[in-house]
């Protein structure tokens, strides 16, 4: 899930800025309501996963808020996003060619996630795995912790997209 995202508003955003860091699609409520100054209109009696990325997007040199970004398919958390590494823990695998969520099966990756630095290898196809993360490893499983603990306060809710 590495999409471009171009932000374009004259007399705001200098032209020709580029970054790296990480926005999230969850981060555009924050962020826009940031921006009317209406930041305390954020619903508090649930869960906004966003983050206010105004500055990212404003100061000349800005940096992104967002220290990762989950990746979800329904209720299973697929992979990670953290600096310039995604972290699988589980994938879609397509039993049947052309026929995309017929025939696609969610499976657990095995012993060890299936790591990727994005930067040179940006088509995913060599995990480096625990050979070479080892470092980083605990590191984005304490995230994925902390990140899991909030269903805790804030549980998952069916909004009638499942299957029936």
């Amino acid at each position: 899930m590495r999409v471009p995202f171009i932000a374009y508003w004259p007399g705001m955003i200098a032209p020709g800025c580029e970054g790296d860091g990480l926005i999230d699609l969850t981060d555009f409520l924050n962020t826009s309501l940031a921006l009317v100054g209406k930041s305390g209109a954020i619903p508090s009696e649930r869960y906004i996963d966003g983050i206010d990325q105004s500055s990212f997007l404003l100061a000349d040199k800005g940096e992104s808020l967002r220290d990762a970004v989950f990746m979800y398919s329904e209720n299973n958390l697929m992979a990670l996003r953290w600096m310039e590494y995604k972290i699988h823990f589980k994938v879609m695998q397509q039993h049947a060619p052309r026929r995309n969520l017929d025939q696609t099966t969610v499976s657990d990756v095995g012993m060890s996630p299936w790591v990727y630095n994005l930067y040179t290898d940006p088509k995913e196809q060599a995990s480096s795995g625990h050979s070479r993360f080892e470092w980083g490893l605990p590191q984005a499983l304490k995230r994925v912790q902390r990140h899991l603990a909030t269903f805790a306060d804030y549980p998952s809710t069916d909004i009638g997209l499942g299957k029936p």
